[in-house]
């Protein structure tokens, strides 16, 4: 046998994997990520009807980042911001949430468990490899620091988007089995 055609079959044989490191006993990846939501719950002290939030950061709100198909958009939905309440299709590409996720060390972070109770509260799940990780976020001072940059630079990112609206109503969010299966 030739030894070009040798080689070709050797290699050929190699299982070669593009960017995905999906698989038991590999390292969490950030080219592996699927879908990216950042929700910020209502406090219960602005759930009752009416209730306007003044700023972004006070607001509730969940925003999806995702790629699994394109026939639903990254989709943001705004319950109580003033002047903005309402679902949008956002601009801002699970790439661009990814890159954040990359540059503030998501798969890094551990956080150490707390109790926090009757504040609200903001959580980030991703979802990468059919393995959904969360962390949450609580309206206190004992935050990590890095954790806390984080969660600032995903809502500058849904902030500064271009956005359409596409209801004057939220919505709530329909995909659950996407991070609840």
């Amino acid at each position: 046998m030739n030894t070009a055609l040798t080689w070709a079959l050797i290699v050929a044989s190699i299982p070669i994997s593009a960017n995905s490191k999906c698989g038991t006993g590999n390292a969490p990846g950030y080219d592996d990520v699927t879908a990216i939501m950042l929700k910020r719950d209502q406090g219960y002290w602005t759930a009752y009807k009416g209730y306007r939030a003044k700023t972004f950061d006070s607001s509730a709100f969940w925003a999806l980042f995702w790629n699994l198909t394109p026939k639903f958009p990254n989709t943001y939905s705004q319950y109580d911001l003033d002047y903005q309440v309402g679902t949008y299709e956002l601009k801002a590409s699970l790439r661009d949430a990814t890159a954040i996720l990359r540059r503030d060390k998501f798969f890094e972070l551990s956080e150490p468990e707390v109790l926090v109770v009757d504040t609200p509260q903001e959580v980030l799940s991703v979802k990468r490899c059919r393995i959904i990780t969360r962390i949450q976020l609580y309206d206190w001072e004992g935050e990590d620091a890095a954790t806390v940059r984080l969660f600032a630079d995903l809502r500058a990112l849904i902030v500064n988007s271009e956005k359409v609206k596409i209801s004057s109503r939220p919505r709530d969010f329909e995909e659950v089995l996407l991070f609840d299966p």
